[in-house]
């Protein structure tokens, strides 16, 4: 297949995303807006401010998430979801690119997501239930310019290398 080909298909799927970027800064409310449509609103829940716990992490850190979930059963005594949504990114070409950009990418996109999970997942596992969601990036299914090793990062989490889906607790 010629350029021109390959051009158009990287336009083709770009410009929407762009579109919905776009859409996305300028409503920096859409998941209250969503909410609001839902009949779902803060006020009307039955959150109180003893239910959140805001604890610091950082994902390249891995002493820390044994701690932090440690701190979320010390305060909750379980942890029902973990929404794995941490990561970094560089924009550049690979060639341009210093190793160690591809070292932090890795560490913390996929390293780090996996830690925090190997940490929160005995705990489920023990209760039999439990929900885990990686927030992955359309970047490791359909390739873009300049960021390579994000690129990388976020394939690694679409693979489940020991097939232990069926063995994740669920309810």
């Amino acid at each position: 297949m010629d350029i021109e080909f390959w051009i158009l298909a990287l336009c083709a799927l770009l410009l929407p995303a762009f579109g919905l970027l776009s859409f996305l800064r300028l409503d920096s409310d859409l998941t209250l807006l969503w909410a609001s449509w839902m009949g779902r609103r803060p006020e009307n829940g039955n959150m109180r401010e003893n239910d959140i716990l805001v604890l610091p992490l950082d994902l390249a850190d891995t002493s820390s998430h044994d701690i932090a979930t440690k701190a979320v059963l010390q305060e909750f005594g379980r942890i029902d979801i973990l929404v794995n949504n941490g990561g970094e990114t560089n924009y550049c070409f690979a060639v341009d690119a210093n190793l160690d950009v591809f070292k932090v990418l890795m560490e913390v996109n996929y390293l780090g997501t996996v830690s925090l999970t190997k940490s929160v997942l005995p705990h489920m596992m023990e209760r039999k239930q439990g929900k885990i969601v990686i927030m992955n990036s359309l970047a490791g299914i359909v390739p873009s310019p300049l960021c390579c090793g994000y690129i990388a990062s976020k394939h690694a989490l679409r693979d489940d290398p020991e097939g232990d889906h069926d063995k994740r607790p669920s309810k």
